[in-house]
């Protein structure tokens, strides 16, 4: 098996986290308190970096328990006796419950109302500049 096989899936990923990113951007510029918008993007990164280290944990606590249940791991040496197939049956599972508490919690949210401002226009009808002449 090559390893450019995995070249498809973090395409994806990278694409991804780019629209997550530029939205993220936007909520938390008008959504949370204006004394807590610098802190927005570190706090998706933050969790971004402990959402890897939770998925190596979850690798080595599925091994462990396999392990012990059947006596063979899931993740084994030689991909062809290996179950990658329920673990990312699992790992299916997990997102299904993770999107049923975001669209319970998304229907509960309440926005914040931001006034949006418009900028006056400095030319006339006839495209004239009038901004000096106030």
């Amino acid at each position: 098996m090559n390893v450019f096989w995995l070249a498809p899936q973090f395409f994806i990923i990278g694409i991804g986290d780019g629209f997550a990113l530029v939205g993220l951007q936007e909520y938390f510029y008008d959504q949370v308190p204006d004394s807590m918008r610098s802190l927005g993007i570190a706090f998706y990164l933050s969790v971004n970096g402990a959402a890897n280290f939770f998925s190596s944990f979850l690798i080595t606590i599925v091994d462990q328990i396999t392990k012990k249940s059947s006596g063979k791991s899931w993740f084994g040496d030689d991909l062809n006796s290996s179950r990658l197939d329920n673990f990312y049956w699992l790992i299916a599972g997990i997102v299904a419950v993770d999107l049923c508490v975001y669209v319970f919690l998304a229907r509960r949210y309440t926005y914040k109302s931001v006034q949006k401002t418009t900028v006056a226009d400095c030319h006339d009808v006839k495209g004239r500049d009038v901004s000096s002449a106030v």
